[in-house]
């Protein structure tokens, strides 16, 4: 059955004869004919009750009663049929169907159609056709006469209206019935059979629908002529896939097709929707001609379910995404041609051409697939990832700076705990930046999607396939497939029809009103995604739109007709949506509206005529619940901005801070505009092929007129034209970036490689002019499309609020920008000034000058003569450049490598970024993110800044040591290590000079690079001085490469560097604390720091700072010559380096990895870090370190305070190598409570040595007796060694007591006095028995011979002669050097270390550097030879790799050689 029993009703009025009307007489067999068919079983399957036939003589009212009776009861199928006389009727001109009694005079008589409208709308029944057999029955359609736009719409929404007739045609009927309606009875009572379109047999359909039904008698009536009459096509209009809806069973049907299911053979697969859509779609039937029809038809449908299976593919990657709409694009295909078809139009009005109706029936799915497959293709970049991923791949990058733009909602997705509201929100800033990526609007892109989709045509003919690809043409398609996307009118370049086809298959295509026809249909179906911004600030709080309830209100609105008027009719659950739909309709009716203006005078438009003049959404309504309250009060109330504050915020100081910064707003603004033209010059360029040079000027000047003072801009830029000063420059928070114009010129720029890249951010800049001026004047002219002057326009602003007045001027030559601000005062800082401190690299020829007869230029790609290098700060107003910076040019004007501090620019322009070395430009998609008043960049993109470094690194050893130097490239390592590797190798490599340390030229491939050689040319001193805080381990480590290198000239390496030679950034590996700021170098916690070997705390450092593996590091420091430890670890625990560090801190003083660690360490760390000893005992042998005391006594308060030298529970410790003395012993036990006996039984058991002998009791002298000083403080004498002649002398004189005493007591209390005298004390015995000659400890060995030098040291600094003191030192038993040579008079100086004659003096036990032989020759006036035979007299060495050069300094002939 078509319909259910009881559940459907049919109401059918047919009228032959007249009154006054003229008969037809056939109409008396249409009624029978057709109920006798719809009450057939196997045809209609209507119960005849069910089917009301209004008497022919009946009244209008008998008419509306019968259908007011099956309205009320049809709740499945409800059939309206009419057949008899259409007119017109009444003041308004309604569309009349014709009772017996009605006349031209008389038309209350007969039924308005508006009538049968309202009833069927307000039916309950499921399915509702109108079937309406009449003269001007099209009207039933719709009534949109450009006449009448107030009268009713007359179309049924959710149903199917099938007409015999267009609105303007006569419909034919003859003795044996209408023509229309003998054919539809015909199709009924025989049913449908022979081969339809899409490979189908109609014989195969157990149904006919509606679009059955109407393909059919189109195809029959179609070309029919009666007594030279033509017969009209039928006309239908469907809603809601009213085309669907089943009509009647089909009489022909002989059963399933082979392969059907029902037939028992293999099942074949279901048809997509889309597919029947595209078979059946009315559109066909209104082709103006035949020409490639069936074949344009067969592709489409084979496209379509391609795009279909695409579709489903693409999906199945966003199943996420819930802003997707499943019946978007069924709305989009309902719209795109009800726009067209609810007219009263005739086809040959429309003139739709075959190519023009495939391109309209497919776009709605090839839509769908291209924007499903590219969100499937870009959904690697993660929608929902909102964080910053610092990622490679440029589409994430370009996700990430559209992120940054949308702060707000990334913060409230980032933060919400709800998951679903974070992805939602995710998926629909993922979708938005989408629509925004240029290479989407590359026919490219287009072309991608048909190759995909590509469907043979190997049975076609030449002229036949070439008809396919021009209709498939990419820019073509890509044409139509964006313009839903961008708001704005088509070009006016656009407008003239392009031809598809040759010979008997061309004809025209008019792509300009397809693309604005189908951007329409869009907004009337309504994307969720396209909706205002209100609905998404609305996910993922309190009261949050409900996406599910989101999509089904969309299902749900309808748009209702009143006149030429579409109104929105929806429920909302929310007030977001409510707002959200409102604005949206107001945005369509914008558009409408400039649809309209555009036409001007004349008629839209063929495609365009049927549009609605405006739409409202006055019927958008909130939702009732049971008890009839509202589910929401208001969409007004919300947070509004005072506009006049906010402008004068946006204007002020407070955000800005400096009002001359409006004079960078002029110049980004100029910028933009020179670049927008030169793009656009360059594409015409290329695709005219003739050349179109264009060299842009911004031109700066400031001065008094007779109107005051003023500050203007001019630039030979793009101009604007009224759409320009509308949308973007008077719209705050507009970019012409965001433009369709420039978005569609964008794409075909891409295509041919052409980039252009604005550098405006913000959209407000213009409003920071109001900070200098109440008034501007704009004076423009906008380069059309087609390279050529537009319209010429001055615009006069007389403030923020105030409205444009816009004039119109003689044509000019060309395009270009003025912009004149009338100043507040003449006050203001010179724009010359400015532009000289923000302005360091233009992209175009720039002069400034102003009213003081300053004057600037700025050379394209230059950089600016005045730019202030070195300056702290360029926005301060002083901010000069340093007299001594040098330049460097390079082969891109992008970077200029610099002897001072340069900068990172945003598009030529300061911005708070400073860079030690260079000046590195930032622009086009490198451009950086700037602070809202433009100070200061937002996360620098520094791999792009080094990678334009490197890149021009050759141009900077080109230039020699114009900027290239050893103290340059110390500034540069601080700023990146890897940069500075980078620039050392390749000047290596090439093997540059000159390459000079401390002042001296060396050999750039043989010296490796070392920071802290720098400060071997410390102001005031001579070069070759060792490094200030310098170790041996500092100088063993440099000499042989120095020496090798030429460093130190005459001398020559005796063997090739064992060691790798450092790069710049291995400082980090060896001191890790490196800071070239500091006067001392760092080497405490360096590997300079333990002789030894290298602290595994400082691989750990190292590899923190530089990034590298402890293998890296551990691996580099051997190469570099130093001794790691040894020890599996590769990761340090949390507390290990607190552990390995002498003062628990976790800070660089190392402990040293060859001796014992204290147990009070041990201790001092448990205490601090809550682990036991045996924790810190294990974990520091695993870190290469090993405990003094193994196992650890179990600890005792007082512990740590008798370890301690000072008794103070700090360090330092007491000596592990030394005997603990008695006075330590005393002490302990008196700050403890303690006796002497348990201090010293605690202490051996933490492995100290304790005097035998029983602790004394101590006499008042005797601490100052036990002290190494004498002083009666700590550091104690060491009980197991003998005391020195120097000490007790120093503790009778300290004492008053006599040395004998001292003696005597001193081993009264456990101490030894060796067998040496200790003779009357003479002055100067302290300085002669100090190795330091200073009266203090360290004293001289006594097992050891006195070094000739530490005589000579001491006769220096007591005024004795070298003999004296050889004599004393052996009176006091110490054995003096049996060869001492004769004093000279610069002895004191060559072996003290600062060439002075006093302390420090060289170290005899370590090899004397080349450096300290060169000074001292320098000093002395004499040779190094001859400085390095006095100190080999002296019992110095020089190091056994470093030899004097026989060259340099040839050897002298001995006496005995000069006697010979």
């Amino acid at each position: 059955m078509t319909s259910d029993a009881g559940r459907s009703r049919a109401v059918v009025f047919g009228v032959h004869d007249f009154r006054e009307l003229p008969g037809l007489d056939g109409v008396r067999h249409n009624v029978p004919a057709l109920r006798e068919l719809l009450t057939s079983d196997d045809v209609g399957g209507l119960a005849e009750r069910d089917c009301t036939v209004v008497p022919p003589d009946g009244t209008q009212q008998q008419m509306l009663d019968a259908l007011h009776e099956a309205t009320h009861e049809a709740t499945d199928l409800l059939l309206v049929y009419y057949a008899g006389h259409g007119h017109f009727g009444g003041r308004d001109r309604s569309f009349l169907l014709a009772t017996r009694n009605s006349s031209g005079q008389r038309p209350y008589h007969s039924v308005k159609y508006s009538d049968i409208r309202d009833l069927v709308s307000g039916s309950a029944a499921q399915r509702k056709v109108v079937i309406i057999d009449c003269c001007f029955s099209g009207r039933a359609l719709s009534m949109s006469d450009e006449q009448t736009p107030t009268q009713l719409d007359t179309e049924i929404t959710g149903a199917c209206v099938l007409t015999s007739a267009a609105g303007t045609e006569r419909s034919l009927c003859l003795p044996d019935g209408s023509v229309f309606s003998m054919e539809l009875t015909r199709l009924l009572r025989e049913g449908l059979s022979g081969e339809l379109t899409g490979g189908r047999r109609g014989e195969h359909l157990p149904d006919l629908t509606m679009t059955d039904v109407f393909n059919a008698l189109h195809t029959r009536l179609h070309g029919r002529t009666i007594d030279g009459l033509r017969v009209p096509q039928p006309r239908m209009s469907t809603r809601d896939l009213g085309h669907q809806i089943v009509l009647a069973r089909n009489r022909a049907y002989t059963g399933p097709p082979e392969g059907d299911p029902q037939s028992g053979a293999a099942a074949l697969p279901e048809e997509h929707a889309w597919v029947a859509a595209t078979r059946d779609h009315p559109l066909w039937n209104y082709a103006a001609d035949e020409r490639g029809l069936s074949l344009l038809r067969d592709t489409a449908i084979a496209l379509v379910a391609r795009a279909a299976t695409a579709t489903t593919r693409a999906g199945a990657g966003l199943n996420g995404d819930p802003w997707h709409s499943l019946s978007f694009t069924d709305r989009v295909a309902e719209w795109t041609d009800s726009l067209l078809l609810d007219s009263s139009l005739r086809p040959e009005d429309l003139e739709l051409s075959a190519a023009e109706v495939f391109l309209l029936v497919t776009h709605p799915y090839l839509h769908a697939a291209f924007w499903r497959q590219n969100a499937s293709r870009y959904s690697s970049i993660g929608p929902t990832e909102l964080a910053e991923a610092q990622s490679t791949a440029p589409a994430r990058r370009s996700y990430e700076i559209f992120l940054r733009n949308q702060p707000r909602l990334v913060r409230r997705a980032l933060r919400n705990n709800d998951r679903r509201a974070s992805e939602a929100i995710g998926w629909w800033l993922f979708h938005r930046w989408l629509v925004l990526e240029p290479r989407l609007y590359d026919p490219a892109a287009a072309e991608t999607l048909l190759d995909r989709l590509a469907v043979p045509l190997a049975e076609s003919s030449p002229r036949e396939r070439r008809l396919v690809e021009d209709v498939l043409d990419p820019p073509l398609i890509s044409r139509l497939l964006r313009a839903p996307q961008l708001s704005g009118l088509a070009e006016r370049a656009d407008a003239l029809p392009r031809s598809v086809g040759v010979a008997e298959t061309a004809q025209r295509v008019r792509a300009d009103q397809l693309a604005e026809l189908l951007r329409v249909a869009h907004l009337f179906a309504i994307d969720p995604i396209a909706l205002p911004e209100v609905l998404v600030d609305h996910i993922g709080i309190g009261y949050a739109v409900d996406l599910p309830d989101l999509h089904g209100t969309l299902d749900r609105l309808r748009w209702g007709a009143n006149g030429r008027t579409r109104v929105l009719r929806a429920t909302c659950h929310h007030l977001a949506l409510d707002l959200g739909l409102r604005q949206h309709a107001a945005a369509l009716d914008t558009l409408l509206a400039r649809i309209d203006i555009s036409s001007g005078d004349g008629e839209r438009p063929a495609l365009l005529r049927n549009l609605p003049l405006h739409v409202t959404a006055e019927q958008v309504t909130p939702a009732v619940d049971v008890s009839g309250r509202r589910a929401y009060e208001s969409t007004e109330l919300r947070f509004r901005l005072a506009d006049d504050r906010i402008q004068e915020l946006l204007m002020g100081e407070q955000l800005y801070g400096d009002p001359a910064l409006a004079i960078r707003e002029l110049y980004q603004n100029a910028l933009d505009a020179c670049r927008y033209r030169e793009a656009r010059t360059t594409y015409l360029s290329l695709t005219r092929g003739q050349r179109m040079p264009y060299q842009g000027t911004i031109t700066f000047s400031q001065g008094v007129d007779a109107k005051g003072p003023y500050l203007e801009c001019r630039d030979n830029g793009i101009g604007m034209g009224e759409v320009e000063l509308r949308d973007v420059f008077s719209h705050a928070g507009m970019s012409f970036a965001d433009m369709p114009e420039y978005i569609e010129e964008k794409a075909r720029w891409d295509e041919c490689g052409i980039a252009m890249h604005p550098n405006s951010q913000f959209g407000v800049g213009v409003l920071s002019y109001f900070m200098l001026a109440d008034d501007i004047t704009v004076t423009t002219c906008r380069l059309t499309p087609d390279g050529l002057p537009g319209e010429h326009l001055r615009i006069e602003i007389a403030g923020p609020g105030s409205l444009f007045r816009i004039q119109r001027l003689e044509r000019c030559p060309d395009a270009y920008t003025s912009v004149r601000l009338r100043l507040r005062s003449s006050d203001l800082t010179s724009c010359v000034d400015v532009l000289r401190r923000i302005l360091w690299i233009s992209e175009f020829d720039v002069t400034a000058s102003d009213d003081r007869g300053e004057c600037q230029m700025w050379d394209a790609d230059v950089l600016g003569r005045s730019a202030p290098l070195g300056a702290p700060d360029p926005h301060d107003t002083d901010a000069v450049r340093d007299q001594d910076a040098v330049t460097v040019a390079t082969s891109t004007p992008a970077v200029w490598w610099c002897s001072t501090n340069g900068a990172v620019l945003a598009d030529g322009l300061w911005a708070g970024e400073h860079r030690f070395g260079a000046v590195v430009n930032l622009s086009g998609k490198q451009t950086p993110t700037l602070t809202v008043d433009r100070r200061r960049i937002i996360d620098p993109d520094t791999a792009e800044i080094e990678r334009l470094l490197r890149h021009e690194i050759p141009s900077l050893l080109d230039a020699k040591d114009a900027v290239l130097r050893h103290d340059w490239l110390q500034r540069v390592l601080e700023e990146s290590p890897g940069l500075a590797d980078e620039i050392f190798a390749e000047a290596v490599r090439v093997g540059f000079t000159p390459w000079r340390i401390a002042g001296q030229e060396v050999d750039i491939t043989k010296c490796g690079y070392y920071p802290p050689d720098g400060f071997l040319a410390i102001p005031g001193h001579d070069p070759w001085s060792s490094p200030v805080g310098t170790l041996p381990a500092v100088d063993a480590f440099r000499r042989e490469a120095l020496v090798d290198a030429g460093f130190f000239p005459g001398f020559v390496a005796t063997r090739p560097p064992t060691a790798a030679l450092p790069v710049p950034s291995d400082i980090y590996v060896l001191a890790p604390q490196w800071d070239t700021s500091r006067v001392v170098a760092p080497w405490r916690g360096s590997a300079m720091w333990h002789a030894a070997g290298v602290s595994i705390g400082l691989i750990a450092q190292a590899a923190a700072k530089t990034g590298r593996s402890f293998e890296e590091v551990t691996a580099r420091l051997e190469r570099l010559g130093f001794s790691t430890p040894v020890t599996s670890v590769t990761r340090l625990e949390r507390d290990d380096l607190r552990i390995i560090t002498e003062g628990v801190a976790g800070d660089p003083s190392w402990l040293d990895p060859s001796k014992p660690v204290h147990p009070a360490h041990i201790l001092e760390v448990a205490a601090e870090t809550g682990h036991t000893p045996e924790h810190i005992i294990s974990r520091l042998t695993e870190l290469g370190y090993r405990a003094a005391t193994d196992p650890m006594p179990r600890p005792e308060p007082d512990d740590q305070l008798i370890l301690s030298l000072d008794l103070d529970a700090r360090r330092p410790w007491l000596d592990l190598e030394s005997q603990v003395s008695n006075a330590h012993l005393v002490l302990a036990a008196d700050r403890t409570g303690l006796s002497a006996e348990e201090v010293a039984a605690r202490l051996r058991q933490f492995g100290f040595s304790i005097p035998t002998t029983s602790v004394p009791v101590l006499e008042p002298d005797d601490l100052r007796v036990l002290s190494r000083d004498a002083t009666g403080r700590s550091p104690w004498l060491d009980p197991g060694e003998p005391v020195h002649p120097a000490h007790i002398i120093l503790t009778a004189a300290a004492t008053g007591h006599t040395p004998e005493h001292v003696i005597s007591r001193l081993a009264e209390l456990g101490h030894r006095v060796g067998p040496f005298p200790v003779p009357r004390q003479e002055p100067g015995d302290l300085r002669i028995l100090s190795q330091n000659c200073t009266e203090s400890a360290p004293w001289l060995d006594r097992d050891a011979s006195v070094h000739p030098a530490q005589i000579v040291r001491a006769a220096s600094v007591t005024g004795r002669t070298v003999d004296h003191v050889s004599s004393r030192l052996a009176q006091f038993g110490l054995r003096a050097a049996t060869r001492v040579p004769q004093p000279e008079p610069d002895d004191a100086r060559i072996i003290s270390r600062d060439l002075d004659g006093e302390a420090p003096w060289l170290d005899y036990a370590q090899p004397v550097e080349p450096g300290h032989i060169l000074r001292a020759a320098k000093a002395t006036n004499r040779s190094a030879r001859a400085v390095i035979a006095r100190l080999e007299e002296f019992g110095y060495r020089l190091h056994d790799a470093v030899a004097l050069s026989t060259e340099a300094f040839p050897v002298e002939p001995s006496a005995e050689e000069k006697r010979g």
